[in-house]
């Protein structure tokens, strides 16, 4: 935990944020007599964006040795780490040396109980030994630990001089730039310019650690690199996650291969249209999350009429469904349903001509599902 808890320190960027509101909330667990009671102490804040120009992230902490040291409007330092869960703690180093010590004072009660037990027990051992014995249940995870790290390490420097032959993309690197963390997390598992499938099947079976986020998006950064004359296997490479993080990718490959067409096979057979109006629709939703208004319609605009009509059932359902929401929220409830009316019947009549009755379903149901709020992580 200490070692956890030290190493975000490290990756994340110390920012100001402001109190917004304090909640206390009261739970109960158990019933009759033997119900119980505890209390939530969460501080929430804002701030701006470090990474993307007036962004506000509004973020909610439990946080009982500080709940009652602040109040709202106050300024407090936070840790941010845009690829870490959770991607904030409120930084207060008096937390992180409390945990040490009591880190330490565990260990020197379990010391001290272990030489009591030893003078009293009937085995013939010496205090030198036992002294011994209980040093070096201590030193073996913190020589793991240093360990641990000095293998990561070398991969990092392994790491920092392929990348130097790493092909180039001056575009993309341009649009999407390496986070701050960068060069101190590293792929580690395989080579992302040269690999077997049982390699990834390793690397999958092995990114399970604190920096596995971190890790995922640089793979795809590389792949990204690897496949740039490929839109097939990029579009591919993108399906595989939707995570508000690899939004600049989303955005630059949307962008770039707008008016390029291809063939292919993915799960099924695909073209451009089915890769990106799928993508374009899991894109809104997330920039209408952030209140990026202006550029959601730009984004919609140039998906119905450069890729909507060749696409597949189930990426017109996501897209639709994210253009249903943006309507709804610039135009209002009316207008949406005239404009897109026409466009679910005539998907819905399609899904069951291909007696596909999952998204039958969800074609039935378009018009019931309540849509979330629009700039819910904008604050």
């Amino acid at each position: 935990m200490v070692v956890s808890n030290f190493i975000y320190i490290e990756q994340s960027q110390l920012i100001e944020a402001t109190v917004i509101k304090k909640v206390a909330s009261k739970s109960r667990s158990g019933s009759g007599s033997s119900a119980s009671y505890s209390t939530a102490l969460k501080v929430i804040y804002q701030f701006e964006n470090p990474y993307v120009k007036d962004k506000l992230e509004l973020h909610s902490e439990l946080a009982p040795l500080v709940y009652g040291r602040v109040k709202e409007g106050d300024t407090i330092s936070v840790y941010f780490n845009e690829m870490a869960k959770p991607k904030t703690r409120i930084s207060q180093p008096f937390h992180f040396w409390l945990l040490c010590f009591l880190v330490l004072l565990g260990v020197s009660f379990l010391y001290l109980i272990a030489l009591i037990i030893g003078r009293h027990s009937r085995l013939v051992v010496k205090t030198w030994q036992a002294n011994l014995i209980l040093t070096c249940l201590f030193l073996v995870p913190v020589v793991y630990q240093s360990w641990d790290n000095m293998q990561n390490n070398n991969a990092i420097a392994l790491e920092r001089n392929s990348e130097a032959n790493w092909p180039r993309w001056f575009a993309f690197e341009h649009a999407v730039a390496k986070p701050s963390w960068w060069d101190s997390v590293a792929i580690k598992y395989l080579d992302p310019m040269d690999f077997t499938s049982e390699e990834h099947r390793y690397y999958l079976e092995s990114n399970t650690d604190a920096d596995r986020f971190h890790r995922s998006f640089k793979l795809t950064y590389a792949l990204m690199l690897r496949h740039q004359d490929d839109p097939l296997e990029l579009g591919w490479l993108l399906a595989k996650g939707t995570t508000r993080q690899y939004m600049p990718m989303y955005e630059f490959f949307l962008s770039h291969f707008m008016y390029r067409q291809w063939e292919g096979v993915c799960t099924n057979p695909c073209n451009d249209a089915t890769q990106m109006v799928e993508m374009a629709g899991h894109l809104l939703s997330m920039k209408l999350d952030e209140n990026q208004i202006a550029s959601s319609l730009v984004l919609a605009e140039e998906i119905m009429v450069n890729k909507y009509d060749r696409a597949d059932n189930r990426g017109k359902f996501y897209f639709l469904y994210s253009y249903r929401r943006l309507l709804e929220h610039t135009q209002g409830k009316d207008i949406a349903h005239a404009k897109l009316d026409d466009l679910v019947d005539a998907s819905t009549l399609e899904a069951q001509k291909q007696g596909n009755s999952q998204l039958l379903s969800r074609w039935q149901r378009f018009w019931h599902g309540t849509q979330r709020e629009v700039g819910m992580f904008s604050g």
